[in-house]
């Protein structure tokens, strides 16, 4: 438990509701506390803990603007959104749609074979399909792409890095081949099947695949370091690569799609969860700690969902811990900053998680 939490908890009111607001507050400080030397101009940080949110952001969405960053401002999600292609593969696997160790090809009959195996979605979802991720042979055509498959033509060419299912190796383009795959197998496109089946019944409300045809609303600039200066980035086009990490969203947002894991939450059932909570494994037998497009283990003695992001002028994080439906997103404007690291994150998870742990020895169990 950390010296500002016990801090609080000094201090905390004998009710529930304030023992909860007291300890969101102490999360928020402890956030506030570990990014005071981060570069980013701008950090958006929520917290969720049963039916409760909250959301706050501070700093400069743009910096020459003087424009201050708020709860409704969005920041890119890099990879986090890779958890969204998962998790609507799974869908559509438990309904009949998608065979998750079927063959691409049964999907998307015009993509390459390899003389090394097949390549599946389960193998793809859980970075195991020896798809390579980003590399110099890479072909760009800026304004080009306009769905899913467009984005294929960046790397379709390029062979693979290993055998299908032989090894566990890191690729963004494993999950733009997802993308395109489920959108077939689905016959909806891609962002209006997401929209359909995730964003809207969560009230996801915020987020939006980034498009240089779309209007990103109230969105935060891009910054990185440069000869120790802080300096803006023009904004590089991500629609090729909407299922690996072409979302910008609030972190409201994020906090919001941790219901989809609740035992009795919208979206997904039994079924679905389970597979999300169960980790690939190498020929050997060794757990990757990745399902399909998240990360899943242990932690503080609970099980938990997370995952990262990285990208030009931005850095995302968020937990999930379902049974106690505890929730942290966090996002940041730069692309050196922090906390991409998790760390903050989960030290904000730690603080709410004690909360509750207080709550019920109080004598009144959390309100869930």
């Amino acid at each position: 438990m950390t010296l500002l939490f016990l801090l609080f908890l000094a201090a905390i009111p004998q009710s529930d509701a304030d023992r909860l607001t007291a300890a969101f507050e102490a999360a928020r400080e402890s956030v506030v506390a570990a990014t005071a030397q981060d570069p980013a101009p701008a950090i958006g940080l929520a917290v969720r803990v049963g039916s409760e949110e909250r959301a706050w952001a501070w700093g400069w969405a743009d910096v020459e603007e003087r424009r201050a960053a708020t709860p409704e401002t969005r920041f890119r999600l890099a990879s986090v959104s890779k958890s969204f292609t998962g998790v609507t593969a799974a869908l559509l696997w438990e309904e009949g749609v998608l065979d998750l160790d079927a063959p691409i090809q049964q999907y998307l009959p015009d993509f390459p074979r390899h003389e090394e195996g097949e390549i599946t979605a389960r193998l793809l979802g859980g970075h195991l399909s020896g798809i390579p991720h980003y590399g110099a042979d890479d072909h760009f055509e800026p304004g080009t792409y306009h769905c899913v498959k467009d984005g294929l033509r960046v790397f379709a060419h390029r062979p693979l890095a290993h055998a299908p299912g032989s090894k566990y190796m890191y690729s963004s383009y494993g999950f733009n081949l997802l993308g395109a795959t489920v959108e077939a197998a689905s016959g909806t496109e891609f962002r209006e099947l997401l929209r359909a089946r995730l964003f809207d019944p969560l009230g996801m409300d915020g987020v939006i695949a980034e498009h240089p045809d779309t209007d990103l609303g109230e969105v935060a600039s891009l910054y990185r370091n440069l000869l120790g200066e802080v300096v803006e980035l023009p904004r590089d086009e991500v629609s090729y690569k909407w299922p690996g990490g072409g979302f910008v969203a609030k972190p409201r947002d994020m906090v919001r799609y941790a219901r989809a894991f609740d035992e009795d939450g919208p979206v997904l059932t039994p079924k679905t969860r389970a597979l999300m909570r169960t980790s690939q494994k190498t020929p050997d037998g060794r757990e990757t700690s990745y399902s399909l497009g998240l990360n899943v283990g242990e932690h503080f003695g609970h099980f938990a969902f997370a995952h990262g992001g990285s990208q030009t002028g931005a850095k995302s994080y968020f937990v999930i811990f379902p049974e106690q439906r505890v929730a942290v997103a966090i996002c940041a404007n730069h692309s050196n900053s922090g906390v991409g690291d998790g760390k903050a994150v989960w030290r904000a998870a730690g603080i709410l998680l004690e909360a509750l742990v207080d709550q019920a020895a109080g004598g009144s169990p959390a309100k869930q």
